[in-house]
């Protein structure tokens, strides 16, 4: 992430009523922040990010290829992400809204996500985390 920072190029975006959304330099990495308490809940990372999960797997990486260098991915359909059993907090997203689950293997990684997982408690729905 060296070189990028708010007084760079970036951008902001209300996307849901209490949760908005940061881009540093050119989108390379988003922050998202829960407007009610200031927290940050949720980092992506996109295309033109360098760094790896793992060492390893990155951004643009197919899918098929990360999951034989990490057997512990696995595409949650519920959820339409890649998630990684024994690690709360990461997922990875494919370019494809609902996809059929058997092209995710093909697809490429279009982000890597660390995120708080207390948002997905009652409390934290309610922005009390």
């Amino acid at each position: 992430m060296a070189g990028l920072g708010a007084w760079k190029p970036g951008s902001f975006e209300l996307v849901a009523p209490f949760e908005a959304k940061y881009k540093l330099g050119n989108g390379e990495v988003e922050l998202y922040v829960d407007i009610r308490n200031g927290k940050i809940f949720k980092l992506a990372a996109g295309k033109g990010y360098k760094g790896k999960f793992c060492g390893n797997i990155s951004v643009g990486m197919v899918v098929r290829q990360a999951m034989a260098i990490e057997p512990r991915l696995y595409y949650d359909e519920s959820n339409e992400m890649i998630l990684c059993k024994g690690i709360t907090g990461l997922a990875m997203e494919v370019p494809t809204i609902d996809p059929l689950p058997e092209t995710v293997p093909d697809m490429s990684i279009e982000s890597i996500i660390v995120y708080a997982t207390e948002i997905d408690t009652p409390m934290g729905q309610k922005g009390e985390w």
